[in-house]
């Protein structure tokens, strides 16, 4: 996976009722990397598939260096050919707020997630998004289990970090968000 987290777009801006959930599918490019020994795994070089453009997530006191993606994130798999080059991310935007949601754009932390084989793509576990308010942080989990989709069940590539615990950021970003109006 990506070095940094990704942001992406809906392919079309989402709204999420109080109480409800979407599922999104983000197609992100693979690294290669190569590597010495593969018990102590002396990396010797590390490249992406595809060259990502930087992007800024957040406001300026609190927000980090991200890749933007170009490919937007889709509400369901798109049949196409698979590419060997790209991973198929599961990602369930949840609202718990009394408020609708406007999904404009997300950022996903590519850094805890496993790279699956499946029987057409390559995938990763499934991120939980639980949006608790605009000036709230949102709650993140990781599963620690295959998808559920593809029997994808062969783990090809571990994440680069472990995922330890729930993490608090934030993860979803508006025009109302980034522009304060």
């Amino acid at each position: 996976m990506p070095d940094r987290p990704v942001v992406v777009r809906p392919e079309v801006p989402v709204k999420i009722p109080e109480g409800h959930e979407a599922l999104f599918f983000v197609s992100i490019p693979v690294w290669v990397r190569i590597v010495v020994d593969n018990i102590k795994e002396t990396v010797l070089c590390e490249e992406p598939s595809i060259a990502l453009s930087n992007t800024w997530f957040g406001d300026t006191m609190s927000g980090e260096l991200c890749y933007s993606l170009r490919t937007k994130a889709r509400r369901q798999i798109v049949d196409t050919a698979p590419k060997p080059h790209r991973v198929v991310c599961p990602v369930r935007i949840l609202n718990t707020t009394k408020s609708q949601l406007d999904v404009d754009r997300f950022c996903v932390h590519v850094e805890y997630l496993n790279i699956y084989k499946g029987t057409k793509r390559l995938w990763t576990n499934e991120v939980r998004i639980n949006f608790q308010g605009e000036d709230a942080v949102s709650k993140i989990d990781y599963a620690q289990k295959q998808p559920e989709y593809e029997d994808a069940d062969e783990i090809i590539s571990k994440a680069r970090t472990v995922w330890k615990k729930t993490l608090l950021k934030k993860s979803l970003g508006t025009f109302k968000l980034l522009t304060g109006f």
